[in-house]
Formats: C-alpha cells, sequence, structure tokens
C-alpha cells in the first residue's frame, strides 16, 4: 500500500511539473509586440497578415507566397504587403520574365493570370483540363506561359495574358513531363513516353523531342530503351540539351542520383557528364 501510495504521489508531482514547464513556456513564447518579427515569421491566426521584417527584403524586387493558403505579394521597394486572394485558394504561384504577371492556381484549381497588384486578372478557360492535372511554365523571354494538360492529343498550349490558349504541340501520347524552353525561347524540348505493352509497364520507352516554339515540326532527338528521361535544362548558348536517364523508371534510382548527360541539338550520342541528385531538397 505504501508503494502503491508513492506512486500515485510521484505521478501526481510530475503531472503538475509538467502543467508547470508548459505554462513557462507559453509565456516565454508569446511574441513580443514592441519588437519586429523575423524574415517570413507567421502569426498563428489566418485572418490576420503574416509578420514579416520588410526591410530584411528592401530593394529585392517582389516576393509571392503562399501562407494559409493565401497568395501574398511583398514589395521589396516602398515594404507594402499585398493579399491578392482574401477568399479563395491560392498555389503554385510563378512570375513572367519580365515580373509584370504572376500566375497561379485558385481554389477551384483553375489557371489564374494577374498584375501584381491583383488588376487585369484573367481566368484561363479552353483548356482541356484544369488544376492539378496540368504543369505551366513562362517562356524566358516573353510574357507567354507554356501548360502541358497531359492529356492524349492535346499536348501543349501557349496563353499570354488575357488571351484565349492556343495549342503548340499535338500528339497521340501525352507529353510526359512540363516542357523545358531554350534560352532564346525559339525551341522547346518536352518527353514523350511512347506505346508499350501495359501489362510490363516497367519496361515501357520515353523519347525526347525538340520543336520550333512557332508551331513547327517536332523532331526525336534520343530515345531511352526500357528508361524514362528527365529533362534538366539547356546549356547556355541554346546548342545542347541537358537530361537525366531512369532505367526502368526506378524511384529507388532516382532517389541514388541518376547519370546527367548532354545532347547537341544536332543529334547523336549522349554524352554522360556526371551523377546527379534530383530534387534540390536532396542536395
Amino acid at each position: 500500500m505504501k508503494v502503491t501510495a508513492t506512486i500515485k504521489l510521484s505521478v501526481t508531482l510530475l503531472l503538475m511539473a509538467g502543467l508547470l514547464i508548459l505554462a513557462g513556456c507559453s509565456e516565454t513564447n508569446k511574441p513580443d509586440q514592441n519588437r519586429d518579427a523575423g524574415p517570413l515569421q507567421t502569426s498563428l491566426s489566418a485572418t490576420e497578415p503574416p509578420q514579416i521584417n520588410k526591410e530584411a527584403f528592401r530593394g529585392q524586387g517582389r516576393l509571392a507566397f503562399i501562407r494559409e493558403d493565401r497568395l501574398n505579394i511583398l514589395n521589396g521597394d516602398d515594404g507594402t504587403l499585398t493579399i491578392l486572394n482574401e477568399t479563395d485558394l491560392a498555389g503554385k504561384p510563378q512570375w513572367s520574365p519580365d515580373g509584370e504577371w504572376l500566375a497561379y492556381l485558385d481554389d477551384k484549381n483553375q489557371l489564374q493570370i494577374t498584375k501584381p497588384d491583383g488588376s487585369r486578372l484573367h481566368k484561363v478557360t479552353g483548356l482541356p483540363v484544369s488544376g492539378n492535372a496540368l504543369k505551366f511554365t513562362w517562356l524566358p523571354n516573353d510574357n507567354v506561359l507554356a501548360v502541358n494538360t497531359f492529356t492524349e492529343g492535346e499536348g501543349i498550349y501557349l496563353v499570354q495574358p488575357g488571351e484565349a490558349p492556343c495549342q503548340a504541340t499535338r500528339g497521340d501520347t501525352p507529353i510526359s513531363f512540363i516542357p523545358s524552353w531554350s534560352p532564346d525561347g525559339k525551341t522547346i524540348a518536352y518527353v514523350k513516353t511512347l506505346p508499350y505493352d501495359e501489362q510490363d509497364p516497367v519496361n515501357r520507352s520515353d523519347a525526347l523531342y525538340v520543336a520550333p516554339a512557332d508551331e513547327g515540326e517536332p523532331s526525336s532527338l534520343y530515345t531511352a530503351e526500357s528508361a524514362g528521361i528527365i529533362i534538366a535544362g539547356w546549356s547556355p548558348d541554346g546548342k545542347d540539351i541537358l537530361f537525366r536517364v531512369t532505367p526502368q523508371h526506378s524511384a529507388s534510382m532516382m532517389a541514388d542520383g541518376l547519370q546527367l548527360f548532354s545532347l547537341p541539338l544536332t543529334g547523336g550520342k549522349p554524352n554522360p557528364i556526371a551523377t546527379t541528385l534530383l530534387h534540390s531538397g536532396w542536395w
């Protein structure tokens, strides 16, 4: 009986000590209203604007970021913070090359293009799919958005702010990844998965294509037999395409690192460069 009582007393004391510690932590962690918040330090309420050290971003242009599914624009020139969508959700913001336009997805996964102050909002309609079923990126030297619909027979669409989408590429096989544009914006590189036996998807093959941006005929540069192709970019002079090859589309091999290749636009045999990791979060 004494042992049981001692145990109960010890548990009670430990619980009381824990409560005191939690109370102390809650007092210590209360924000100091008289002190500037650190960079991108947010409050707990979604209705309050994020606390930002605006001086830390002064002179750095404009920053678009998502907080609590709201699209925020921080102007580094005058320190103003603008919330573009007070009621709707937002995601995947991307600036145009000149910083005059911002593309993002709204709460219905509809592609939107807007000015940084929220004016001239353009909802992109006329695409065969919307939302997470598509990927989009700006051309490197123009305010034109390239959208990959991942839809059979549809391919890539080009969208200018305020204009209807224009179909740039077609094909029976959907393009596997988001297209990559040459530095001068005149050539597009993309990957297609070739027809394969659905009973043996591991051995499907990918093909690397290039096409003029002005709706010219595409050409096949390279086929990876029983392997996937992931475009990594272009050489600075735009004469070579960089890509990685995934044997049998293996996710474990991707995690371990893949061989990076360089291939001239004139074709030929890919030149191995190095074994590299795919995503910046793995570096």
